[in-house]
């Protein structure tokens, strides 16, 4: 569940949806799915993954560099020059990464 500080922050950034609607106790009665944020952030998305240092931990993966196939491992990857926004959940690590472009 995305916090009452980062929904109203989607809100103000114009994030593509109808309309959000105030609630008496949770703040908004709209809060997008997963892939509305992905959809949301368009080219600037490149993956989503489970943090493999920090347990409950998400990474959403910016695209600022490039991704390379590794020398030493067969199908393992080098990620160079790209940026990570680090978040508690899925949804929380997109909304987050939509926001950094606004």
């Amino acid at each position: 569940m995305l916090s009452f500080k980062i929904l109203k922050k989607l809100k103000a950034a114009q994030f593509p949806k109808k309309e959000f609607r105030r609630c008496k106790e949770h703040g908004f009665d709209f809060e997008p799915t997963l892939s509305e944020l992905i959809k949301g952030c368009g080219p600037h998305f490149k993956g989503l993954m489970a943090s493999p240092d920090c347990p409950d931990t998400w990474l959403c993966v910016k695209k600022t560099g490039t991704i390379q196939k590794s020398p030493y491992a067969k199908n393992k990857f080098v990620y160079k020059n790209w940026s990570f926004i680090s978040a508690s959940s899925p949804e929380e690590a997109a909304a987050l990464l939509y926001l950094s472009f606004y």
